[in-house]
C-alpha cells in the first residue's frame, strides 16, 4: 500500500480524516480536492487502490476494499486515540463504505463522509450510459458486466451506528443526484445531507460555493464528531 500523511500544525489536531479518492489517476491527482483541510486542524491520510499509481496489484470491487480495510486499520494503529474520519468520494465512496462495514467490529470511525458517490456499481454504471446519446443503448450491459458482490448496497443500514455526511450536487453529470439521494435514504446512521444546488462532480469544495461549502461541511462534521465522542463516553462509563 503505497500512500501520504499530512500533519495538521496544530499540536492536537481534532481527528485524521482518511480519503478514499475516486476513480481515475491516483492520490496525487485528487488529494488536493481536501488538503485544504490540515489548517483546518485535521491530520489527512490519503492511499492508492491496488493498480493505481505505484501501488501493487490489479484493481477490482473486492482488492480495493481489502486495501481499504488495510487502510483503515494503519491509520488507526498510528494513533488509536485520535478519532477517525472515513472520506470516500465518487468510486472510492462505495470502497469506503463497504471498507467501513468489513472493518466495524474491529474499528469504528467517527464519521463516514460519502461525496458524489452511489451504492451500487450497476446502477452507477447505467446512469452514466445513459448520461451520453453513444452510450445509453448499452445500458442493459451494466447488469451483465459488472456485479455487486463488494458493493455496499445490501449492507449500507447496518452501518447505523456510524454517524454519515452524505454530500451530492443535483448539477452532477457523473453520478446522478438520485444515486446520492438514495445513500442518504438508506443509511439508518444519524446523518446529514449537504445538498449542492450548483458545481459538478467532486466539486464541492472548489468554485464560488466553495467557501460556504467548506463552512458549513465543518460545522457538521464537528458537531457529528462531538456528538460520536460524547455518546463513546457515555457507553465507556
Amino acid at each position: 500500500m503505497q500512500g501520504w500523511y499530512f500533519q495538521s500544525p496544530i499540536p492536537q489536531p481534532k481527528g485524521v480524516i482518511l480519503f478514499f479518492h475516486g476513480n481515475g489517476q491516483n492520490r496525487s491527482a485528487h488529494y488536493m480536492s481536501l488538503f485544504w483541510i490540515v489548517k483546518e486542524g485535521y491530520d489527512l491520510a490519503v492511499f492508492d487502490y491496488p493498480g493505481y499509481g505505484i501501488s501493487d496489484g490489479i484493481p477490482t470491487p473486492q482488492s480495493t476494499v481489502e486495501m481499504g480495510k488495510a487502510a483503515i486499520q494503519y491509520v488507526h494503529n498510528m494513533n488509536p486515540r485520535l478519532p477517525l474520519i472515513v472520506y470516500g468520494q465518487s468510486l472510492g465512496g462505495n470502497i469506503a463504505m463497504r471498507s467501513v462495514f468489513e472493518m466495524k467490529e474491529k474499528v469504528k470511525p467517527q464519521v463516514l463522509v460519502v461525496e458524489s458517490s452511489f451504492l451500487s456499481y450497476r446502477a452507477a454504471a447505467r446512469g452514466i450510459l445513459a448520461s451520453s446519446i453513444w452510450t445509453w443503448p448499452l445500458q442493459p450491459l451494466a447488469y451483465l458486466l459488472l456485479s455487486d458482490e463488494w458493493a455496499i448496497h445490501d449492507h449500507v443500514s447496518e452501518l447505523d451506528e456510524i454517524p454519515m455526511i452524505v454530500i451530492h450536487s443535483k448539477q452532477d453529470k457523473v453520478i446522478s443526484f438520485s444515486l446520492g439521494e438514495e445513500v442518504y435514504n438508506k443509511s439508518r446512521s444519524k446523518k446529514e445531507f449537504l445538498i449542492r444546488e450548483n458545481g459538478g462532480h467532486n466539486e464541492t469544495f472548489v468554485g464560488k460555493d466553495g467557501p460556504t461549502n467548506k463552512i458549513q461541511f465543518l460545522s457538521i462534521l464537528d458537531r457529528l464528531t462531538s456528538t460520536s465522542q460524547t455518546e463513546t463516553l457515555l457507553k465507556v462509563r
